[in-house]
Formats: structure tokens, C-alpha cells, sequence
């Protein structure tokens, strides 16, 4: 049996189970959907737009295929039917297409491609193309003769992956430019940090050789940014640079606790003992670049935990290619700007700009909405006290998250249009306050609990369930670059509308 013929057999069970209508396979949709699988893998993305802009629909048409609605899941990385038609079933996006009964066909697309050497190297990548019934069907492909696709070759058995992170701190590391400070009122760790000051000099590296286990690792430094000026630094790891900002003015103009951070520059680099990483800064007026320490915390490789996307259009009379979901909004409401190359320099984005409109409350409560950066997809964030990450489901997650909300992002109902500028090269998570803001949560009820029997709780709901009382995701996207909120925990009546809004990215 063939990898398409076994995935149509699941998506099928999966439908009668909660009973839907099988779905016929489709010739031309079969051919639009292993064309979109095979073009990722070779032209190096993983998206559902083409590298020619085209969408779903697009690819569908070229090919004769017509129709009033029309979905489309990806995924990457997995290894049999089972596992992509798994994890379809287990995001709540994907689930979406593969239970939408207005869909009565299907095609699929798998494609593998053994020495994946690019940036996006998952090696097998999988379409499913889904339609309401051709419109057009005089335009029907002729049925083509099954060509085999190469079959998966065995997953690699991953390597035993460290689990304590790997310190070094800057004074410790060969330096050039900076020197070695020690204040009385130094939050730093052992109380010394490496700074400009009374250098004579305005830039300054620390350099040093990784000597731990070979595996993938998240790459965080520990920084001091201050009131007094906008330092600039680049983090060089076995040569992959990142660069930031020392831009968030925090209240102090030194080493102290008050203007501690932390940046994570990179989420993932695969490192070997004696590769070299350098941290670079530059001072700005008084803010004298100082770091504390550059910190690898072992992660697991991303291609093992497998990628997934899915994309809806639906349509009344006509073909309308409007509905889209852009760049970097994926199924979960997270906003994802670690590639993002907005201005198509060929580099990461330093900034980019969110503009967040047509904002809508449907709801009783009066609630606010904002986002905070998180380290993975899987929500874990860094505790700014202990410097430790903290898990969705940790008791402190929620205080923690709304610790580190963007200060320029806070959206409630009489929002008209807000556009901010962020960071780029952040993964950033969505949160509501349901029945307050921020702050009133943080004073009323920082641990979260639920208490809304009462008709007046504060609670914070995330786009991870663990998160949340309750255990459900109370975020979802609702196509055409929407996000929907739910805004309660006990009788929710589960409809996204109680806060919506579309967010758009552009270059900054």
C-alpha cells in the first residue's frame, strides 16, 4: 500500500469516528498536493506559500481543480502515515480540515528527499489537499501511472542529549576591549560582569571554545540593559552571528538587578567540542554594554520533533484567494519571527513592525490581550529571578509570563489600531486577561487560580492548555490573519469571539 492510499485511509477512519463522510481521492488534487511536497523539499521552505507566492488555491488551479473550499495541511519530519496523520489529529488546526464536512476530496502528496542539506532539512515532507468537489471537472487530469516514492529511510536513534546547561561566564573569557568590572551593587553572577568603561575603548569581544557534549543546544546571554544608552552586540556561534539591541531601558544605569536581561540569540545550533563563539558589543553614551555570562541549554534536534501547518480557504459563488494566514502566524496563535526576513535582505529582521486591527470584543468581560517571547513552540519561557526556564503547567508560569509581556503591546476593546515595534528573531506568545489587565491580574491573582464562579476572577489564558485552568487552549486562528480568544474557563461556550483581531507584519 502506498504512503498516499494509507494516509487517505486514516484521514477516513479519523472522519468516521466523528462522523463525517469519507473522502474520495482526488487525481488532481493528488497531483497539486505531492507538487507542493516535492517543491519544499527541493527548493529548501517550509510554508504554504510557494517560492512563486503561489497559495493552496493557486497550485490547485494550475492543474484544472476548482472549487468552493478548498484546505490544505503540511507537515515535515515524520516518518510514516501514522505519525503525520497522528499529529494532524492532535493540532487543533489541522484537525479542523481533516473533520470539515464540506470537504469531499482529497489529495496527497508525499516526498522524500534523502541528503536534505538545505536550512529546512527535514528530509520527508507530506501535503494533504483537500476540496469541496471540482467546479471545473472538464478540466480533470488523466490518471497518472503510480510512481513510487522512495521509501523512508529508519530514523536515526538520537543522541543521549546533556541536560544541564553549560555556563561560561564573560570574565572568565579571553577578552579584548573589555575588562573586567566589579561594582558593589553588581547583580551579576560572583558579582562581576565585563563592561566599556573607563576603557578608552567603544567596542570589545570575549571570545572562548565550547567543550561540551556534541548535540543541538538554545544559546542565551545574560546582559545588562540600561537607561542610559542603546548598546548594540553580536553573538557569534561556530560563525552564525545574531545581532540585538540593548534597547529596553530598564530602570537603572548599571550592573544592578533592575536591569538585568536575558536574550535567547539562538533556539538552536548543532555544536561539537572546540567550536569557537565570540559575544561583541559596542557602547552607546553612558550604557556600557555589559554582559554576565553566555549560557547552552541543551535541546533537542528540531527535525525530531516534527513540523506542522495548516491552511483553510473557503469560498461562497466565486474563487476568492483573499482569505490567507501570513508569514509566521502559525495554527496556535503564536507569532513566529525568528526567520522572518520582512525586508528580503537575505538577513534575520532586528525589528519588525505588528500592526494589530479590526479588533472586536464580543464578550462581558472587559479584557485586555498582549504577548510575551517565549524559547520554544512548546511555550517554556525563562524566569527572570532565577534565570531558570519555566514550563506551561510550572505554578509561576503565568506571574512569570505577564512579568515579561511587550510593554507596547496591550489591546482591549476600545483599541482602535495599535502598531508596535519588536524585536525580531523572537518567538512571541499570545495571552488574554479575562475580566482585567495585566497588572490587575499580577496584584489580584498571580497564581492563576480559577475563581470565576464568582462572576469577578482576574485569570491570564494562554495558547498552551497546560498553562490554562482548565487545561484548554483558550486561542485559535481563525483564518484571514485573525486570532480568536476565549475568555472563560468554566462554561465556555468555546466560539473564539470574545476577543479577535487580525495582526499583520511588515519590515520595520
Amino acid at each position: 500500500m502506498s504512503f498516499e492510499t494509507e494516509v487517505l485511509q486514516l484521514t477516513n477512519q479519523f472522519r468516521s469516528e466523528n462522523g463525517r463522510s469519507p473522502l474520495k481521492l482526488n487525481v488532481e488534487l493528488n497531483a497539486t498536493a505531492y507538487g507542493h511536497s516535492k517543491d519544499m523539499a527541493q527548493q529548501d521552505y517550509f510554508s504554504h506559500t510557494g517560492k512563486d507566492g503561489s497559495r493552496p488555491w493557486d497550485r490547485a488551479k494550475r492543474v484544472g481543480y476548482e472549487a468552493r473550499a478548498m484546505g490544505e495541511n503540511i507537515a515535515a519530519g515524520q516518518s510514516t502515515p501514522q505519525q503525520v496523520v497522528q499529529g494532524w489529529i492532535n493540532s487543533p488546526g489541522h484537525r479542523a480540515n481533516l473533520l470539515n464536512a464540506s470537504y469531499t476530496e482529497l489529495g496527497v502528496g508525499y516526498y522524500y528527499l534523502a541528503n536534505d542539506t538545505g536550512s529546512v532539512n527535514y528530509n520527508r515532507y507530506w501535503t494533504q489537499m483537500f476540496g469541496s468537489g471540482d467546479t471545473n471537472p472538464s478540466t480533470n487530469l488523466p490518471s497518472p501511472s503510480p510512481s513510487p516514492n522512495p521509501p523512508p529511510s529508519p530514523s536515526p536513534a538520537p543522541s543521549p542529549t546533556p541536560t544541564a546547561p553549560i555556563r561560561y561566564e564573560a570574565e572568565q573569557l579571553q577578552l579584548s576591549g573589555y575588562k573586567i568590572e566589579s561594582t558593589s551593587n553588581s547583580s551579576a553572577s560572583g558579582g562581576r560582569q565585563i563592561s566599556l568603561k573607563d576603557t578608552g575603548k567603544t567596542t570589545g569581544k570575549a571570545t572562548g571554545v565550547f567543550n561540551g557534549r556534541a548535540g543541538n543546544y538554545l544559546v542565551k546571554i545574560s546582559y545588562f540593559d540600561e537607561s542610559d544608552g542603546v548598546s548594540n552586540a553580536t553573538v557569534t556561534v561556530d560563525g552564525q552571528s545574531k545581532s540585538f539591541k540593548f534597547d529596553r531601558n530598564l530602570p537603572s544605569a548599571g550592573a544592578e538587578r533592575t536591569a538585568r536581561a536575558w536574550r535567547t540569540t539562538h533556539a538552536q545550533i548543532a555544536l561539537q567540542p572546540g567550536d569557537r563563539f565570540e559575544i561583541a558589543g559596542k557602547l552607546d553614551r553612558g550604557e556600557m554594554a555589559r554582559f554576565d555570562y553566555i549560557e547552552f541549554a541543551p535541546v533537542q534536534k528540531q527535525a525530531v520533533s516534527p513540523a506542522f501547518k495548516d491552511e483553510t480557504v473557503s469560498q461562497i459563488d466565486s474563487f476568492n484567494p483573499g482569505v490567507d494566514s501570513p508569514a509566521g502566524l502559525n495554527a496556535a496563535g503564536l507569532i513566529d519571527l525568528r526567520q522572518s526576513d520582512l525586508n528580503q535582505d537575505g538577513q534575520v529582521d532586528q525589528k519588525v513592525s505588528l500592526t494589530f486591527d479590526t479588533i472586536r470584543s464580543d464578550a462581558a468581560f472587559s479584557n485586555s490581550v498582549g504577548f510575551y517571547a517565549v524559547a520554544n513552540e512548546s511555550g517554556a519561557i525563562v524566569n527572570p529571578d532565577t534565570d531558570e526556564l519555566i514550563q506551561p503547567g510550572d505554578a509561576e508560569y503565568a506571574s512569570a509570563a505577564l512579568k515579561q509581556r511587550l510593554p507596547n503591546v496591550q489591546l482591549q476593546r476600545n483599541t482602535d489600531q495599535l502598531t508596535a515595534e519588536v524585536d525580531g528573531d523572537v518567538l512571541l506568545a499570545p495571552f488574554i486577561v479575562a475580566n482585567g489587565t495585566a497588572d490587575t491580574f499580577l496584584s489580584e491573582n498571580p497564581s492563576n487560580q480559577n475563581n470565576q464562579r464568582n462572576g469577578d476572577a482576574v485569570n491570564a489564558y494562554f495558547a498552551f492548555g497546560s498553562a490554562n485552568p482548565g487545561k484548554a487552549s483558550h486561542v485559535k486562528t481563525l483564518g484571514g490573519a485573525t486570532l480568536g480568544f476565549e475568555d472563560q474557563g468554566i462554561g465556555s461556550d468555546r466560539d473564539f469571539n470574545d476577543f479577535t483581531f487580525k495582526v499583520e507584519m511588515t519590515a520595520a
